[in-house]
């Protein structure tokens, strides 16, 4: 066990390098991005991007000056040069990386033609500007944003504009609006080409391909009605369950929830889909380390018929009404899902939308079975993950669990893994749903979904401040 002084010394030294990687790889993206947009430098792969890189070192010195840093943390992490001179595997990552942020902001741009022009790209923390292969001041952008933040009473920038960085056309004033409305009109304004000053804010994430449809949250403010009689949900998790351990059937449901509804802008009616699904720890943990089934996370995520990509997720929100009463599904068995399942139903109902879900005899004695057996399982998780990825390792724990053994130990973990994170991830899918019915029972079933939609498409809820638009080029 580490002592607390060195165990918050390596999570300051942790933060303070992750803090130093993301100046980085921002400060590079203003970069590329001049290159790519500004100086028809569009590069085919990772050792076009290097070249560029390599020569253009007196650039990079200035812009790590002005981040703060040296050209040697840059190096550090784009080059992270093995002894033969070649680039590690996250250094090639990385230079990916940056290649299809240029392509998704080139996407983004393709239907915003104003920005088919000069560009200014600044980083928001080091207010560092580059344009045409040179540095530049004097763009005051990530001022005015700081001042709005203050000004206008938000608890910090990203709240008020999450953006990194920006792209700018021309200066624009260092003082935002008087009024936050106005601010915010300002901003949809220069992205949608209706002003002559044109700007916009940009949220970076690695990307492990380019984006065809790039996302500009926060354009639309404006209010969004939803149609009661459209929803519907369809809740599958506890469908064509089977359960026959001395058979070798552990056969779990699947692990995703959709809500489906119209939504109604003014201008027109959309069909969405709102997916409450598993989010992480996929199949391939099975044989690796299967006990993170029990910490897979979930997400709820928007799609609208006829878009191309996601609208946007808002597991955030629903965390937040949840809040930190959430808990582990590993001691839940039938009764307290049952009992959920009814203190939804009783709530929706009153809203007159139809909840008609039941768990058949597979589904409790399952239920109950992993509920009864969690530490059993963890033991052969243990087990497999420390003293032998083989049947022999694990042939007593299926034994003593009463679980048949015919078949490889591929397909036994892969069941056992499948069903332990159903286990935890069905809990978690149900926790989702019965915070929605809870804030459903105070706000109402349409503000309960318009809530959920406004936040996937980056639109503020009744209860939260306007924010500032941006695109996120990320997923």
């Amino acid at each position: 066990m580490k002592h607390l002084p060195q165990f918050i010394l390596e999570s300051l030294l942790l933060e303070a390098n992750m803090t130093k990687e993301t100046l980085i790889q921002e400060t590079l993206t203003c970069m590329f991005f001049d290159a790519w947009f500004n100086l028809d430098e569009h590069f085919d792969n990772s050792n076009e991007i290097v070249e560029y890189y390599n020569s253009h070192k007196d650039l990079i010195e200035k812009i790590a000056k002005g981040a703060g840093l040296t050209i040697d943390d840059y190096d550090a992490l784009f080059l992270d040069l093995n002894p033969k001179g070649k680039s590690s595997a996250r250094a090639k990552q990385w230079q990916n990386s940056f290649i299809y942020q240029c392509e998704s902001f080139e996407n983004w741009i393709g239907s915003h033609k104003s920005f088919d022009t000069d560009l200014v790209f600044v980083h928001h923390d080091s207010s560092v500007a580059v344009h045409n292969g040179v540095i530049e001041k004097g763009w005051g952008i990530a001022n005015r944003v700081d001042v709005g933040t203050k000004k206008f009473g938000y608890k910090d920038k990203d709240t008020y504009q999450k953006a990194d960085i920006y792209a700018v056309v021309n200066k624009i004033g260092n003082t935002p609006e008087d009024d936050i409305n106005e601010e915010v009109s300002y901003w949809v304004k220069s992205i949608n080409g209706e002003t002559s000053d044109k700007f916009v804010g940009i949220s970076l994430k690695k990307l492990g391909h380019p984006l065809g449809h790039v996302h500009t949250y926060g354009i639309d403010q404006s209010v969004i009605n939803i149609d009661p009689k459209s929803i519907d949900f369809k809740f599958d998790i506890f469908n064509d369950v089977d359960f026959d351990p001395s058979a070798g059937v552990l056969k779990p449901g699947i692990v995703t929830t959709s809500i489906f509804f119209n939504s109604d802008d003014g201008q027109e009616t959309k069909e969405c889909r709102i997916d409450i699904r598993a989010n992480s720890k996929g199949p391939k943990h099975a044989m690796i380390d299967p006990h993170v089934s029990y910490s897979a996370a979930v997400t709820a995520e928007m799609a609208v018929k006829g878009a191309k990509a996601l609208a946007g997720k808002a597991q955030s929100l629903i965390s937040e009404w949840i809040g930190e009463n959430m808990e582990s599904a590993k001691t839940k068995g039938a009764a307290d899902y049952e009992s959920k399942l009814n203190y939804i139903k009783s709530i929706f109902s009153s809203e007159g939308v139809s909840f008609d879900v039941k768990l058949d005899d597979s589904t409790v004695k399952f239920l109950n079975f992993l509920s009864a057996n969690n530490n059993k399982i963890l033991d052969l998780y243990k087990a497999f993950e420390k003293e032998g990825k083989n049947l022999e390792t694990i042939q007593p724990y299926l034994d003593e669990l009463g679980i048949s053994t015919d078949g490889s130990i591929k397909d036994i973990m892969d069941m056992l893994y499948a069903s332990t994170k159903w286990h935890n991830i069905s809990w978690k899918i149900l926790c989702d749903v019965e915070a929605i019915a809870t804030y459903t029972k105070e706000h109402g079933i349409n503000d309960a979904i318009g809530q959920i939609y406004k936040t996937c498409k980056g639109i503020s809820g009744k209860d939260s401040k306007p924010h500032l638009p941006y695109v996120l080029i990320g997923e």
